[in-house]
């Protein structure tokens, strides 16, 4: 049972990872945490500009790309890279409904994508309500 290895504590911090906070800022969707630890996205209209030529749904592939070992610590002794991949497809799955529900006007890919290093997930808009 899951009550005898962890607390309220721990199942909101994984609920946070499978249900997370998004943000929109101009026109495009961010994770909330990325877009707290990416000084680019302080003025995204000019990183839009600057750095992708205006192409949104690159940026926000880009910034939404996170690798999945980073978004658990690592327990010692444990190397299971099995639970690190379905721990994607879970991911995956929730996050498109969350992106679904909050923005249901919008169209959004989200992938797996296997690396040396494991699994990373992303995400990016492939139609915004401005594009209908």
């Amino acid at each position: 049972m899951l009550y005898n290895r962890g607390s309220f504590s721990d199942a909101m911090l994984y609920g946070s990872l499978i249900w997370p906070t998004f943000v929109e800022t101009n026109g495009m969707v961010f994770l909330a945490e990325e877009k707290r630890a990416q000084p680019a996205l302080d003025d995204p209209s000019r990183t839009l500009a600057d750095m992708f030529h205006g192409d949104q749904a690159e940026m926000e592939r880009q910034f939404n790309y996170v690798a999945v070992s980073t978004l658990v610590g690592a327990r010692p002794g444990v190397d299971d890279d099995d639970a690190e991949d379905r721990l994607a497809r879970l991911l995956e799955e929730s996050w498109a409904a969350k992106l679904a529900r909050e923005y249901p006007n919008w169209d959004f890919a989200v992938e797996v994508t296997q690396e040396d290093d494991g699994p990373w997930i992303r995400f990016f808009a492939t139609s915004r309500p401005l594009d209908r």
